[in-house]
């Protein structure tokens, strides 16, 4: 976990518990849900929090920064996933944390900007809205990332077939793709938003 943004510099036990608590919470709602590759799917939402966090010290370079781009990256997928009482009791700590209309809208904002409705937009369209948003591309960047990691897949690719496994190499492939098209958007630092 990060550390709490705090001016002075001494930690803020009371942000810092609340962080825990959003992680528990999170860790709890995702407790039966495995992802594709057989794991507990709050081990990629715990990933692409501290890979956020690291790109944000990167491209941010400052503590709120990094603490959002973390809180960010660990409920990312909460809005596609979970039951909707679930998505309100994550909302209700994500109230608590930033009780700053303005902080918490920002990050509702990136958390809505990376939540895919198939309904309402196709994959590019979705990942082209997210291109607009330093702090979305940020955290889809670690997503993709993490997506397109092929040795996550080590322990099912021995019993795929020939056609499956290609099938999978090639998907890695374009999440690794989107991954590395968005870091080069954050390098280029060309964003309507933040």
């Amino acid at each position: 976990m990060p550390q709490a943004a705090d001016p002075s510099g001494q930690g803020n036990p009371d942000r810092e518990r609340l962080i825990e608590e959003l992680e528990c919470t999170v860790a709890h709602y995702f407790a039966d849900i495995t992802d594709v590759c057989g794991y507990p799917y709050i081990q990629h939402c715990l990933y692409v929090a501290g890979k956020a966090g690291e790109l944000a010290e990167r491209y941010f370079g400052d503590r709120e920064h990094v603490e959002m781009a973390f809180v960010t990256g660990l409920c990312h997928d909460v809005y596609e996933n979970l039951e909707r009482h679930e998505q309100q009791d994550v909302n209700g700590l994500l109230k608590q944390l930033y009780p700053d209309s303005g902080t918490y809208g920002a990050v509702r904002h990136w958390l809505d900007l990376l939540t895919h409705d198939p309904g309402k937009l196709t994959y590019a369209e979705y990942f082209e809205r997210i291109t607009h948003s330093r702090m979305a591309s940020l955290i889809k960047a670690a997503d993709a990332h993490h997506n397109g990691t092929l040795s996550r897949w080590k322990f099912r690719l021995p019993s795929m077939s020939v056609k499956e496994a290609g099938e999978i190499r090639k998907m890695c492939g374009e999440y690794e793709g989107r991954s590395r098209r968005l870091l080069e958007l954050l390098d280029g630092s060309h964003f309507d938003e933040a």
